[in-house]
């Protein structure tokens, strides 16, 4: 598993936290050094009033300075060493002074007439150099301890940085843990995409584990490859019809070229022969005439067959008007029974009550065309004595099914192939003439009209021919079809 995206988080994560650590450990140090010099500030003041108190009282009492007792008393009294200097910087009196060399500036400012500071800070001692002017007296340097309110505070900061740290590690880890946790999911969507792109057809649907983003986006791919699954089922099956199409048109060209060519054959060899014997043998003359009129007439349906399909892959609804479907089909029924009862056959037509239902907008040559082909069909394949046709109203449409007994039963891969251009079940089977584009020609016909055409099977000994066209009452279709 790929960890960029991890590892990208913690690092800004940990850019963040040292940043904010950073800036935390300043203002809390600061927070205390403030707070540390108020402090002081405010006991340093309290000592400046109480010593100037001391003195004024002193002065008023003896009279006199005695720098000694001065010094001592204010010791014990303040509880700070000290040393008291005169107002030019010389050395007057030094009262348990721990650093003789403490630095700082604190006693020029003192010279004049001002008070002054200086933190001292040697180790963990840390120790506070006050200095101020009493008039008429002197300078007074008291040397203040405050190693133990510094080293509070460093406490203190030590504290606030060592549980800073270990909160900000503790969320670091939790981060890192968490931020796997939400990986794995992206990871899995990664791999699930390379697996599409690899192979889309077999790309399985991902599990919706969660109810945020990332279920969103898992849902959104599962959506994405299931189209894709469908698209590409959908190309390889277009794919494999227009394969079949072609392996079935070149078979077409084929059977055409021997179809032509067998009626061609047969007319010239007997007209040759009829030429050479001068039509003086009239048995076989009359012989001869017949079988050039036959096959003339089956070269004559063949090439009708071949314009038909031409014609009706042509959309034109120039000659479209309202067909009264029901007597379209009694008329076509009872001009087809002819041939059937030759056959030993018989159409049973049905026809709703309310014939003015089966009014449908289109051209009446056409339909009359499609259903002659597809009753046509009926008494040629159809091995019952009865051929049913049923019509009614459904919906928006009109549907005439047209349904026959059958020899032998017609599986589904075959019934899917019917409607096919050139296609013909059975080459043993075959009528002569026939191309097999009845019933590609039908459907062309049904599309034109905006409707389709299907087949189906009740039972394993019947085939049922659907038609379904738009009722006039619905909007006429378009011209592109």
């Amino acid at each position: 598993m790929r960890s960029g995206l991890v590892r990208s988080l913690v690092f800004w994560y940990s850019v963040i936290v040292f940043a904010t650590f950073g800036v935390l450990n300043l203002a809390v140090s600061g927070m205390i050094g403030s707070s540390n010099e108020k402090n002081i500030e405010a006991d340093l003041r309290g000592f400046q009033e109480s010593s100037e108190v001391f003195l004024s009282r002193y002065v008023l009492k003896n009279g006199v300075w005695g720098y000694q007792e001065v010094g001592d008393s204010l010791c014990a009294v303040l509880g700070n060493n000290l040393k008291i200097y005169s107002t030019t910087g010389e050395l007057l009196y030094n009262v348990l002074f721990v650093d003789e060399q403490a630095p700082g500036d604190d006693m020029a400012y003192a010279a004049q007439g001002k008070s002054a500071y200086t933190i001292y800070t040697s180790g963990k001692n840390t120790r506070v150099y006050f200095s101020f002017r009493v008039e008429e007296f002197g300078i007074i340097r008291m040397e203040v301890d405050y190693s133990e309110l510094y080293q509070n505070g460093s406490y203190i900061s030590r504290a606030v940085l060592y549980s800073s740290a270990s909160v900000l590690v503790t969320a670091l880890v939790l981060l890192v843990v968490f931020a796997g946790k939400v990986i794995e999911p992206v990871n899995r969507l990664r791999n699930a995409v390379m697996e599409l792109t690899a192979d889309p057809s077999s790309a399985m649907p991902l599990p919706v584990r969660h109810k945020d983003e990332i279920g969103e986006l898992t849902r959104e791919y599962n959506k994405m490859a299931a189209i894709i699954r469908e698209q590409l089922r959908e190309i390889t099956l277009e794919k494999s019809a227009l394969e079949e199409a072609v392996a079935y048109r070149k078979h077409f060209y084929d059977n055409v070229t021997h179809e032509l060519k067998t009626p061609l054959t047969i007319i010239l060899g007997y007209a040759e022969m009829m030429e050479d014997t001068n039509f003086s043998d009239l048995e076989f003359s009359k012989k001869g005439i017949h079988h050039i009129i036959s096959e003339s007439k089956r070269l004559r349906d063949m090439v009708t067959a071949l314009l038909d399909a031409t014609r009706a892959g042509v959309s034109d609804t120039s000659d479209f008007e309202m067909v009264d479907l029901a007597e379209l089909l009694r008329d076509t029924a009872a001009s087809m029974n002819l041939k059937a009862a030759r056959q030993q056959k018989e159409i049973v037509l049905s026809l709703p009550e309310e014939e003015q239902s089966l009014r449908v907008w289109g051209s009446r040559e056409q339909l009359i065309q499609m259903f002659i082909n597809l009753m046509d069909n009926a008494i040629k394949h159809g091995m019952g004595s009865k051929i049913s046709v049923l019509s009614r109203r459904l919906g928006e449409h009109v549907e005439i099914s047209i349904e026959n007994e059958i020899e032998k039963s017609i599986t589904e891969e075959e019934l899917g192939r019917l409607f096919i251009p050139f296609y013909r079940q059975r080459e043993e089977g075959a009528e002569p003439g026939s191309v097999g584009l009845g019933l590609a020609i039908c459907r062309k016909i049904a599309e034109s009209h905006g409707g389709n055409i299907s087949a189906l099977l009740p039972d394993e000994r019947h085939i049922c021919i659907r038609v379904l066209l738009l009722s006039v009452q619905t909007e006429a279709p378009t011209e592109e079809f």
